[in-house]
């Protein structure tokens, strides 16, 4: 008989409102099902770090991407820290020049919109960050959670929607979490100990765990795929970049939807590119 190692007391939202006593206990069993060994995953779940928080399903259903401001990334003073990083990792950025064509301004670029440079990696546990997501279809978490939404949210979209957008979460994010507990399986990572963004996204790339299986690199030759280390970042992020179509005399618009695939939206992108071209106008980094 398998036995399940839940959490101790009573789980909380993140708004405070108490929701199941094991709100992973469904999603353990099928993790189980899916071939993960049972021992694994009660270690996994019986951390007492790992909580439900409805904050990733709520955060997303209420995002407007009109109001993230990308602008932000083409000042003066980012476009020489850009530079900087250049000039620190001259060498790695080189070697993928010549194997890709990737300029070094771009990876730079792209670093910086995703987290400054791995300033900001995020705060977040990715376990717990889509662990909730995959269990957000459940119907009883789900109608508390539509519950913490404001009146006017409530009202402008209707609990129909929410149920959508979270089936359609849960369904993502539950394949995430199995390739992100066979990434942590695999580079020997407690999965609990990795903090990334609200969207399951960690290290200084921001990749998403399927892309860590797919696109992964160990840039420096330690044996790891360690997003956080800016060597495998930079091989990692050209893996995915040459992946999704880049090469060598693309124009503007091609590079452009390459970026697309990295991230789908249009006005990242752009900054992207705008931040590549302002970098190269700055002239050769200091060495």
């Amino acid at each position: 008989m398998i036995r399940f190692v839940l959490i101790p007391s009573m789980v909380f939202l993140a708004a405070g409102v108490s929701v199941l006593a094991a709100p992973f206990d469904s999603l353990s069993r099928r993790l189980i099902s899916d071939g993960f060994e049972t021992a694994y995953i009660e270690r996994v779940y019986s951390a007492s770090s790992v909580q439900f928080d409805s904050k990733p399903v709520l955060t997303y259903f209420k995002i407007r991407e009109s109001k993230l401001d990308y602008g932000q990334f083409l000042k003066p003073e980012l476009v020489t820290r850009c530079k900087d990083y250049m000039s620190l990792h001259r060498e790695v950025l080189s070697g993928i020049e010549k194997e890709t064509g990737l300029p070094p301004s771009l990876l730079a670029a792209l670093f910086m919109v995703e987290t400054r440079l791995g300033a900001y990696t995020g705060r977040f546990q990715v376990l717990s960050v889509l662990s909730s997501l995959s269990a957000s279809s459940d119907a009883e978490i789900m109608k508390t959670m539509y519950g913490q939404l404001e009146p006017s949210e409530r009202e402008r979209n209707g609990f129909d929607r929410f149920q959508q957008f979270c089936v359609r979460k849960s369904k993502w994010a539950y394949e995430e979490l199995k390739a992100f507990l066979r990434h942590a399986a695999a580079e020997d990572i407690p999965p609990e100990s990795i903090q990334g963004s609200l969207a399951g996204a960690f290290g200084i790339p921001q990749f998403i765990p399927s892309n860590v299986l797919r696109y992964g690199a160990d840039g420096n030759g330690d044996g790891q795929v360690d997003l956080f280390s800016d060597s495998d970042a930079l091989a990692s992020a050209a893996n995915i970049l040459v992946g999704c179509g880049w090469k060598p005399g693309l124009n503007p618009e091609q590079r452009h939807e390459v970026l697309k695939c990295y991230n789908q939206s249009d006005v990242y992108a752009r900054t992207v590119l705008e931040l590549t071209r302002l970098i190269d106008e700055a002239g050769t980094p200091s060495k």
